[in-house]
């Protein structure tokens, strides 16, 4: 992506995503590895939880790009 476009996505972004949402999500995360120093002593199961967490949104990302593909391909076979 050139310097326009990249700006144009990021922009989009922050329109459709509440300031609040990412707010929280960075606290929670901060908590989390807090808690996980002061119970356990170390950063790495917060750390895995963390990366767990990630994986399973970029599946349901996956499955929903698959599905916007499929609705695509039906709408364009149904104009034909």
């Amino acid at each position: 992506m050139s310097g326009p476009e990249f700006h144009d996505v990021v922009q989009e972004f922050r329109d459709e995503v509440p300031s609040w949402v990412v707010r929280l999500v960075l606290v929670l995360f901060g908590v989390s590895l807090v808690y996980g120093f002061i119970t356990r002593g170390t950063l790495y199961e917060p750390i895995a939880v963390w990366i767990q967490i990630l994986r399973l949104a970029l599946l349901v990302f996956v499955v929903y790009l698959l599905y916007r593909f499929i609705i695509a391909v039906e709408i364009i076979a149904e104009k034909l």
